[in-house]
């Protein structure tokens, strides 16, 4: 009985571990298969999203999509070799409009998984215009590249003495209540 014992206390002992282990190798990315980073620098929002994108021995895979910045925005993706720390070493290896890049898109670069990949764009939303506290117009660049305007206003807001009166005009009665 006491051997049967024994037996069910090392077992007890011994499956946390080999669960531990069975998930840890199940969650690590398969061998020889690398990542494509889409770094961003608004923490608020992000431009670029990862679709599946990767990279193995020859080949580098890119697959992702796009929001906030218009189609005709830049996209770019460099390669670094893993071993170096200059970052002179960098190298363009593709570029083209976000827009202009087929999903999913592949080819061939020799010696792929032994760099670190980076893709992003250097496209940024227009600044935000306040003027003298009346109005506060926020911009952003025409889309199509045929357009007339330099510019086209996205959102806005009118106060007046605190009381916004555009675009969402307030009630009569809630106006009142607001003003001195």
């Amino acid at each position: 009985m006491k051997k049967k014992f024994d037996k069910l206390i090392r077992f007890a002992l011994l499956a946390p571990f080999v669960g531990a282990m069975v998930n840890y190798g199940s969650t690590k990315p398969p061998a020889g298969v690398g990542v494509i980073n889409f770094p961003y620098t608004d923490p608020a929002s992000r431009y670029i999203y990862d679709s599946g994108s990767f990279v193995s021995n020859d080949l580098v895979h890119v697959a992702f999509t796009y929001a906030v910045a218009p189609g005709t925005a830049d996209f770019q993706l460099w390669a670094w070799p893993n071993a170096s720390t200059n970052e002179e070493e960098m190298v363009l290896v593709y570029s083209n409009t976000l827009a202009g890049v087929a999903q999913p898109y592949e080819f061939q670069y020799a010696g792929a998984i032994s760099n670190r990949w980076f893709g992003f764009t250097t496209w940024t939303p227009g600044p935000s215009v306040h003027t003298n506290g009346v109005a506060l117009v926020n911009w952003q660049m025409p889309y199509d590249p045929a357009a007339t305007n330099v510019a086209a206003m996205t959102r806005t807001g009118v106060y007046f003495d605190d009381v916004r009166l555009a675009p969402n005009v307030a009630p009569d009665n809630e106006q009142k209540k607001q003003t001195p």
